[in-house]
C-alpha cells in the first residue's frame, strides 16, 4: 500500500511527536529532583555525591554528577539554609565575649519571599540544629554537635556545577540555576572581634554570554596575578574568559516564563551581589546590558531596569541612615524565637 503525501506528512508528525514525548519522559525521569525531609539531609547527600564524583571516572562519575544536580535545590531559601545556621526565619550568630557589635550590610530583596532575622546568641549550644533523618556514612555527628556546620563552599563543591553544566541539557540546567537565584539578597553579618562573617557565595551560574580572549599577563592586576600558577605568570599571553553584556538566549527564554516579581527578584539579587558596596559604579554596565537585552525582550529589560533603580534607591537610603540603633531596629535585628 502506497501512502499519499498528506497521509505521509501526518504519519511523520505523529511519529516525531511520539519520539519527542518519549525523550522528554526519559529526561524528566533522569533529572528528577530528589526529595529531602530536612535541609541537613540535602546538604549531606550533596557532600556524599560530590565525594563519589571526585573519586570516580567515566560513566560512574557522570552518574554522581547527575545525582548531585538532582539533589541541588531550586529555591533560594533552601540554598541559603544549606550554607548558614538558619532555622525557620532565624539566622544565628554567636555573641562576642568582649565589646561585641554587629556590622551589617544587608539589603533585603524587595521582591523576595525569604528574609531571615538575625539572632545573636551566647554560645554554639544556643543554636538549634536539624537532626538528619537518613544515615550518612561520612557524617560526623560529634563534630556537627560541636558546631562544625557542613558547608558546601564556593571553592569545594560549587565548582562541580561547571562540570555538570557540560552534561546536563542546557534548558534543564539553567531552569534550576535561575530558579535558585530568584529572591537572592546580599548579606554580610560580622561580629567585630572574631571577624565571623556570613556572606553568600557569588551567584551560582552566570546568565551572561562570555568569550575566550588572549590578553597580556603584564596587564593583570595584583589580585588577578595571585590566581595564576607560577607557570602561567611566566607566559606573555594568557587565555581568559571575558564576560559580555549580553544575556544568554536560553536564560531569556526561561525568565520569560516567570512572573514580573520573580524576574525583578532575580535581577535585584544578581546585580546587588555584582555591584558591591558602590553599585552606582555599575550603572554604565547596567545600561549596556539593558541596550542588548531590550532588543530580545523589552519586558525583561524593563524589569531589570526597575530592579537596578531599586538597588540605587536602597543604597542611598542606607547611606543616609546615620543612627545605628534605628537602622538595626528597622532592617536587621528582631527578637530571638
Amino acid at each position: 500500500m502506497v501512502m499519499d503525501n498528506k497521509k505521509l506528512i501526518v504519519y511523520s508528525l505523529l511519529l516525531f511527536m511520539g519520539i519527542s514525548g518519549c525523550q522528554k519522559h526519559n529526561l524528566d525521569k533522569l533529572y528528577k529532583d530528589e526529595h529531602f525531609d530536612t535541609v541537613i539531609d540535602r546538604n549531606l547527600a550533596l557532600h556524599a555525591y560530590a565525594k563519589k564524583a571526585k573519586e570516580s571516572t567515566g560513566k560512574e562519575r557522570e552518574k554522581y554528577l547527575i545525582k548531585f544536580f538532582n539533589a541541588f535545590t531550586r529555591d533560594f531559601e533552601t540554598f541559603f539554609k544549606m550554607e548558614y545556621p538558619c532555622y525557620g526565619d532565624t539566622l544565628y550568630a554567636i555573641r562576642n565575649e568582649e565589646d561585641w557589635y554587629v556590622e551589617e550590610t544587608f539589603f533585603k530583596n524587595p521582591w523576595g519571599r525569604f528574609y531571615p532575622v538575625l539572632c545573636i546568641v551566647d554560645s554554639e549550644k544556643d543554636i538549634p540544629k536539624e537532626v538528619p533523618t537518613k544515615k550518612f556514612k561520612d557524617f560526623d555527628t560529634a563534630a556537627y554537635k560541636a558546631g562544625v556546620f557542613p558547608e558546601l563552599g564556593e571553592g569545594i563543591h560549587y565548582m562541580i556545577l561547571y562540570d555538570i553544566q557540560k552534561i546536563v541539557p542546557e534548558e534543564i540546567f539553567y531552569r534550576k540555576m535561575i530558579s535558585v537565584q530568584v529572591g537572592l539578597f546580599d548579606s554580610l553579618y560580622k561580629i567585630a572581634q572574631s571577624s565571623t562573617a556570613y556572606s553568600l557565595p557569588v551567584h551560582v551560574i552566570n546568565p551572561f554570554l562570555s568569550k575566550i580572549e588572549f590578553i597580556p599577563v603584564s596587564s593583570l592586576g595584583p589580585n588577578d596575578l595571585d590566581d595564576l600558577t607560577e607557570e602561567e605568570r611566566k607566559q606573555e599571553m594568557i587565555k581568559v574568559s571575558i564576560e559580555l553584556q549580553e544575556v544568554k538566549p536560553i536564560c531569556i527564554k526561561i525568565l520569560e516564563e516567570k512572573t514580573d516579581d520573580e524576574i525583578c527578584a532575580f535581577w535585584y539579587g544578581l546585580h546587588c551581589r555584582r555591584g558591591g558596596p558602590a553599585p552606582v559604579n555599575s550603572q554604565g554596565n547596567w545600561n549596556a546590558i539593558y541596550r542588548n537585552l531590550v532588543k530580545m525582550s523589552p519586558r525583561i529589560a524593563n524589569l531589570m531596569r526597575k530592579a537596578c533603580d531599586k538597588i540605587l534607591e536602597d543604597t542611598q537610603e542606607g547611606l543616609q541612615e546615620k543612627d545605628y540603633e534605628e537602622r538595626r531596629r528597622k532592617r536587621l535585628l528582631g527578637p530571638c524565637p
